[in-house]
């Protein structure tokens, strides 16, 4: 995993290994980093800490890719990605 944090911008997290191949099923940014939640509903702040939210958000992004690899759909919660 990887977590690039700027104290100014929302973080990103990528796993790095093993690679995820992008599926329009899978919460993915177009950069490769995880859509962990809905920047509308949870917007990121900066008072908030990355041990509070990001890193339980990416257990359960990731506890939902090992379930999508099994059930080949996507269980957890989800908005639609608009595409540009």
């Amino acid at each position: 995993m990887k977590i690039v944090y700027r104290p100014e911008r929302e973080p990103q997290v990528f796993v790095l290994s093993p690679q995820i191949e992008a599926h329009q099923d899978i919460h993915l940014y177009s950069n490769g980093s995880l859509c962990l939640y809905y920047p509308v509903e949870s917007p990121w702040k900066h008072t908030d800490n990355l041990h509070e939210k990001i890193i339980p958000w990416t257990s359960e992004w990731l506890l939902f890719y090992e379930i999508y690899l099994l059930e080949g759909k996507w269980l957890g919660k989800s908005v639609a990605h608009v595409q540009p």
